[in-house]
């Protein structure tokens, strides 16, 4: 688990927590944002947010990756990244359709287990969170999320018993998404929270603003 500290890239992190997923176990590459952020060729700034379209253009055209230790994250300010070789050309990126309703569940599972941990996009919002349970679930009765609350996240894994009454909001079954975060390893379970198969926005096909 990292840190993207005060900076809007949740999205490069979640890419590249399911980037280096698919290489495991033979690889245990650990890939640098700050150099996807700044050189990944659209209009957005790197406080400015992204999606996953964003990060599969800089990575197939072969411009990274490249090692966090190359061009490491930033501890408090910004600063600019140069071009480097990528030190592994990707190929193919597997963009897999939105659910078509909230109980559409096996077909990430069975992407899960055939390439890895998966970047994926949610709208956070505090009051839904269940800090004791570390639970996460916005229940489709919820008003619309405003633009620029998007989350990008490493979706890992899945726990079909996750009770449901461990959320603030009962959703209508058991089961969660076992999530990989980006906020230090000091946010709920190191780092690690639970999201609802019932959550309004989870595997909707929605881009993290």
């Amino acid at each position: 688990v990292r840190d993207q500290g005060q900076f809007g890239t949740c999205w490069a992190f979640a890419s590249y927590g399911s980037l280096e997923s698919d290489l495991l176990p033979e690889g245990k590459e650990i890939f640098s944002p700050k150099n996807m952020v700044n050189l990944h060729g659209f209009d957005n700034g790197y406080d400015d947010g992204g999606q996953y379209f964003m990060s599969t253009a800089y990575l197939t055209r072969w411009d990274g990756p490249v090692e966090e230790e190359t061009d490491p994250y930033p501890t408090q300010n910004w600063t600019d990244s140069l071009a480097y070789p990528p030190v592994l050309h990707v190929q193919d990126v597997i963009m897999m359709p939105g659910r078509s309703n909230l109980t559409d569940i096996n077909p990430i599972k069975a992407g899960l287990q055939k390439w890895g941990a998966a970047g994926i996009a949610f709208y956070w919002n505090n009051s839904f969170f269940n800090e004791t349970t570390s639970a996460y679930y916005q229940p489709a009765t919820a008003p619309d999320q405003k633009p620029g609350s998007g989350h990008g996240v490493t979706l890992i894994g899945w726990n079909d018993t996750f009770p449901a009454s461990a959320f603030h909001d009962t959703p209508p079954g058991d089961g969660a998404w076992i999530i990989k975060n980006s906020w230090g390893s000091d946010f709920s379970e190191e780092g690690f929270f639970y999201i609802s198969y019932y959550d309004k926005y989870i595997g909707s096909g929605k881009d993290p603003d």
